[in-house]
């Protein structure tokens, strides 16, 4: 019995290994007069009023970034325990020599939870008595069962916007929808990472960085 329980274990964490990935599409607009045009350093800055989410989400598309472009995230250049005026960020942007700076907005997140039932073990046994001096060979079946799971989806929807510093015109526009089957807890950890490796590259196959 303790053999199948490991068995039926191993088989649940390796599904939740399996379970535990992300993805994100995005579907992206270059403004013709920006075509063919490459920034060479990008403000990340990303419009999400919970601190934590807000700098794990500047931190891990800044580190996508960071391979094709000089780049440098919202929190180093704009604490927020300030309140910054557009004109403030803008001559603070390019003292740094920044160009360009991606704005994304957190529109949307929920999280899906779904009940997972147990299943039934059933191990037969075998074992020898004695009866009437006799060895007797008997059988018996016992049944456990394993514990339930809950499976949880996490999804989101983000916008975003790569503005010339300068000008102020939107070069790039972007929508993105990500998903993740998480287990154990998990947060919105494996959706943000995703999502920031798949807006470098749209980034990047669009032009508007080096590949």
């Amino acid at each position: 019995m303790k053999k199948s329980i490991l068995l039926m274990t191993m088989f649940l964490v390796v599904a939740a290994i399996f379970s535990s990935c992300a993805s994100t599409e995005t579907t992206s607009f270059v403004d013709p007069a920006y075509r063919g045009k490459q920034f060479s350093k990008i403000c990340v800055l990303a419009d999400v009023s919970d601190l934590k989410y807000k700098q794990k989400l500047e931190k891990e598309i800044s580190e996508n970034l960071r391979t094709k472009v000089n780049v440098i995230s919202g929190f180093q250049l704009f604490p927020p325990t300030r309140d910054w005026t557009e004109e403030q960020m803008q001559e603070i942007m390019i003292k740094e020599g920044v160009d360009g700076y991606l704005l994304v907005v957190w529109k949307d997140k929920g999280v899906q939870e779904t009940y997972r039932p147990g299943q039934q073990v059933s191990e037969t046994k075998g074992e020898v008595k004695k009866k009437d001096g006799k060895d007797v060979y008997t059988e018996r079946t016992v049944t456990s069962n394993t514990g339930g799971s809950v499976e949880k989806e996490f999804r989101s929807y983000f916008e975003a916007q790569l503005i010339d510093v300068k000008s102020k015109n939107k070069a790039w526009v972007a929508t993105s929808y990500s998903q993740s089957g998480e287990w154990f807890g998990s947060d919105f950890d494996l959706i943000m990472e995703s999502y920031g490796k798949d807006i470098s590259e749209k980034l990047s196959n669009d032009g508007l960085i080096r590949k």
